[in-house]
């Protein structure tokens, strides 16, 4: 057993439409985190870089990251994403917010618990 992926190639999610509005998530906060940081200043590029872009970037890739097996993995995911893109707001708060991250994993099986995959894959 190769659990969890086993041995088909993973392919990333392009065409799918929930991958896609949920790539848009980052972007659309990494803008919006970078206007409410104008007019930026030279000295401030690098904090922009790893609080802003970094996180967006991460959620971006794994928007279109191969779709997961489980229901809770998929929730697990989705909660990641948008967690990630949440986070370029954070600011000082960010380790905060990753420290919390066993949170946001007990949630997804919460609600992967509460609602049992029924019927054909969405994506």
């Amino acid at each position: 057993m190769q659990y969890p992926v086993g041995s088909m190639p993973l392919k990333p999610t392009w065409s799918s439409r929930r991958a896609q509005m949920l790539a848009a998530v980052p972007i659309v906060a990494m803008l919006g985190a970078i206007a409410l940081r104008l007019p930026l200043q030279l000295s401030a590029i690098d904090d922009v870089a790893l609080r802003v872009a970094l996180p967006a970037s991460l959620a971006f890739v794994l928007a279109f990251a191969p779709a997961p097996s489980t229901r809770t993995g998929a929730i697990a995911r989705d909660l990641t994403v948008l967690a990630l893109s949440a986070a370029v707001f954070g600011g000082d708060g960010q380790p905060v917010m990753l420290a919390c991250y066993p949170l946001l994993l007990m949630t997804s099986v919460l609600l992967g618990w509460l609602w049992p995959h029924t019927g054909a894959r969405r994506e």
